[in-house]
């Protein structure tokens, strides 16, 4: 009767925003450490939420501002060469930035794993045991084996959890030339399913993995990551010497091999860091599309530099900033020409 309403959903958490108490990724992370499903991904939403994020990201926000200022400057100068204007000491600057921005972009996509999951598809020829794996990864009868090829139709999706990190594991039609219209549609399917997969789980016949990976052709060629297994190992007089670690023998029937496969996994999915990592923080998809985007704007300033066109330097590494601005929040241009003019004596 007073005036009072119910708040919004999240309208504490976009005040907080809105009066500057938090930035857009430490909102973010809020959400994120409501919806962690176990304590590590907790803890890195916590992180996030205390700052360990957006200092990393206004650590190299500083460097690209100073490489901004300098270059700014020294297009005021455009009849001296750049090395007597300091080019060495950007071209240093531009360097560190763009290794800082790897590492940056290393942890984010980690953050971005525990938050979302690893996306891993199963794939291979037909009759290769790829829903016999499904169901003795899941630890339960999620898909329909018979031994008649082409039996799975559609995709199907099941989520196990790895040491706290939560895998999507795909099973989709086996990959091969022919087959009746549904069985193509499958296929089609299993194909869009790749184009978008973090990790290709290759399910091969151990007793012939050459003509399964033969069947695939460049079916899996640009996926990021790919682990070879070689399945109904228990059909094997002996177990051949492996020395790729990306290759393990498996099989669904016995249950032989899959620990191994779940050693591998792990380190897949964290990204070879073992079960913790000091100062691990959440994330989200944008943020690692948005400091892969600073990466590309990078580089290219810095092959701007090298022919010493200023100007579109100065533009290569404004994107870059704005790029990482979309994360935390933007400096105004009002801002950086403060800081020009109050770090260079350019004219009264």
């Amino acid at each position: 009767a007073l005036g009072a309403r119910q708040a919004r959903p999240g309208e504490f958490s976009e005040r907080a925003f809105l009066n500057g108490k938090l930035d857009l990724a430490q909102a973010e992370a809020i959400a994120d450490l409501i919806a962690a499903g176990d304590n590590r991904a907790a803890r890195a939403a916590r992180r996030s939420l205390d700052g360990v994020f957006s200092r990393r990201i206004e650590a190299v926000v500083e460097q690209l501002v100073l490489l901004r200022i300098h270059v700014e400057a020294a297009i005021d100068f455009a009849d001296e060469p750049l090395d007597t204007l300091g080019g060495a000491q950007v071209r240093r600057g531009l360097e560190q930035a763009r290794a800082d921005l790897a590492l940056l972009r290393r942890d984010a996509e980690r953050g971005r794993r525990l938050r979302d999951g690893l996306h891993a598809v199963l794939i291979g020829p037909p009759n290769a045991g790829k829903s016999s794996l499904l169901n003795a990864l899941a630890g339960s009868e999620r898909a329909i084996v018979t031994d008649i090829a082409g039996t799975p139709r559609d995709t199907l999706r099941e989520t196990i959890r790895l040491d706290g990190l939560e895998l999507t594991l795909v099973d989709t039609a086996g990959l091969r030339d022919g087959g009746d219209a549904i069985e193509r549609e499958g296929m089609r399917r299993a194909h869009v399913e790749i184009e978008r997969t973090d990790l290709a789980l290759i399910v091969l016949d151990a007793r012939d993995p050459a003509a399964g990976e033969a069947a695939l052709g460049e079916a899996v060629a640009a996926v990021p990551h790919k682990v070879y297994i070689h399945n109904k190992s228990d059909l094997l007089d002996a177990l051949p010497a492996l020395d790729d670690p990306d290759r393990v023998f498996v099989s669904a029937t016995t249950g032989a091999g899959l620990e191994d496969l779940h050693t591998r996994l792990r380190s897949i999915a964290s990204a070879g860091a073992g079960e913790q990592v000091e100062g691990e923080f959440s994330a989200r998809t944008r943020h690692v599309d948005a400091i892969e985007r600073a990466q590309e704007h990078a580089q290219r300033a810095d092959g701007e530099l090298v022919h010493e066109h200023l100007e579109l330097a100065a533009e290569e590494l404004r994107l870059a900033h704005d790029a990482l601005g979309e994360i935390t929040g933007q400096m105004s241009a009002d801002d950086l020409l403060g800081r020009i003019f109050s770090s260079f004596c350019i004219g009264k």
